[in-house]
């Protein structure tokens, strides 16, 4: 596990930027998790900086409605897998 100060520099974040994760596991079962999130952040404005890790099991066309949909959140960055 890496230190935050690490991490936090290696996502560029500024030392007073929030960062939000958002991760339901495997992603098998997911994906509501992760639409009611995204729903809130359609609807407001945020300065906070999202990941998201779908995971590996979410359904290909789940996946893709997501990453769809993150492409118009420039504050937000979709991956299917860390290993960190």
């Amino acid at each position: 596990i890496k230190p935050r100060h690490v991490l936090r520099q290696e996502l560029g974040l500024q030392a007073d930027e929030k960062l939000v994760l958002v991760t339901p596991g495997g992603g098998a079962d997911g994906y509501r998790l992760v639409d009611t999130y995204l729903q809130g952040l359609e609807h407001c404005t945020s300065n906070h900086r999202t990941i998201i890790i779908s995971g590996p099991e979410m359904p290909a066309p789940k996946q893709e409605e997501i990453r769809q949909r993150v492409t118009l959140l420039p504050q937000v960055e979709l991956l299917e897998f860390t290993d960190d």
